[in-house]
């Protein structure tokens, strides 16, 4: 309910705030430029007029206060900073990565006035920062805010916290894409070490962490270790999540792909046939990763080359799944598919002695 009251006061900052469209590219956000923070301040002092306009009484039931309708709120309060981050995390969630952008650097604007810059409220608006940057494929900016968060979080909470946690699990992930293996796992030990201590193994943090160690074993190749890692989160996430939990399948999914980057075909077929079964059973049958996974286990029976009948048959059920979702025939999606189905028709063909 707080998410979709908030969407209320979108209207009021849409026609205010400058919103930083794909055409402006996101190089011109920089957390930490003075000429760009100013500019906020403008941007902020007509977002209160605004604000003013429409009444406190929309902030009556995001701040829980008795708040009286004819009382205005300051624009540099941190309420309103929360208001505006959590429009921010909508947008975040629907793609719309710059205006989630620009939300979160107002709400940070924000923050930065009313409780200060090493306040724990601003580390969690520079990892939400961070998290778009990643999004968005600017790894190095990311980098910068989940380490600028992280300084807070140890200096005002302590290490041993869960807040830590989760950023170096973030700080973890940069590393991984960077493909600095090494800094990446030592990031994500630290992580777990504090997530067990305060969770518990059967947690879900615990898992993702667990989840992401597998993932960099597996880019260095590190193959055995990958699957021990797999297994183990696997137990994890039933404690926490159950077993057929939609993580438990991407779980499941990844032990196939580490069966097949060994060869061991049969393996990966069987696994990747688990987590479709699992991700039909948790996400529907019409769902995006529902034909993902069929698409993927077509390719699996192709690849083995004993049964592609079945391989055509998985390649149909995800066009039909691709089309369900109105994914475009020039998507990459439909056109490795459709590519895949032919050659798969083909080879029935030449076995069964037809000629084109």
């Amino acid at each position: 309910k707080y998410h979709e009251e908030s969407l209320c006061i979108i209207r009021s900052i849409q026609s205010l705030a400058v919103e930083r469209e794909d055409d402006q590219g996101c190089d011109c956000i920089d957390i930490d430029d003075e000429k760009s923070l100013l500019e906020e301040e403008e941007l902020m002092n007509e977002l209160s007029t605004s604000l003013n306009d429409r009444g406190s009484n929309i902030f009556h039931g995001h701040q829980q206060q008795n708040v009286k309708s004819h009382s205005i709120l300051s624009i540099l309060h941190p309420g309103i900073a929360r208001t505006i981050i959590c429009i921010g995390t909508v947008h975040h969630l629907k793609g719309k990565h710059n205006i989630a952008m620009a939300r979160f650097r107002d709400g940070l604007y924000i923050q930065r006035k009313t409780v200060g810059p090493k306040h724990v409220d601003v580390g969690t608006t520079l990892n939400a920062i961070g998290s778009v940057y990643e999004k968005i494929g600017d790894h190095p900016k990311a980098m910068r805010c989940y380490k600028k968060a992280h300084r807070i979080y140890v200096d005002q909470l302590g290490s041993l916290h869960v807040d830590v946690a989760v950023t170096l699990n973030n700080i973890g992930q940069v590393y991984h894409f960077l493909k600095k293996y090494k800094k990446s796992m030592n990031a994500y030990n630290e992580a777990l070490k504090i997530m067990r201590q305060l969770l518990g193994e059967g947690h879900r943090n615990v898992a993702t962490t667990l989840f992401n160690k597998g993932l960099v074993y597996t880019s260095c190749k590190k193959y055995d270790r990958a699957l021990n890692i797999f297994k183990e989160t696997l137990s994890s996430q039933r404690s926490a999540l159950g077993n057929y939990h939609e993580d438990v399948g991407t779980t499941l999914n990844a032990i196939g792909s580490v069966y097949e980057k060994t060869g061991k075909l049969e393996k990966a077929i069987n696994f990747v046939y688990k987590a479709l079964k699992l991700r039909r059973r948790a996400l529907g049958e019409s769902h995006l990763v529902v034909g993902i996974t069929y698409d993927r286990l077509g390719q699996l029976h192709l690849k083995h080359g004993r049964d592609t009948k079945e391989a055509a048959k998985r390649f149909r059920e995800a066009l039909r799944i691709y089309h369900t979702n109105d994914i475009s025939d020039d998507d990459s999606l439909v056109v490795k598919a459709n590519k895949n189905l032919c050659r798969a028709t083909e080879m029935l063909r030449s076995r069964r002695g037809v000629v084109n």
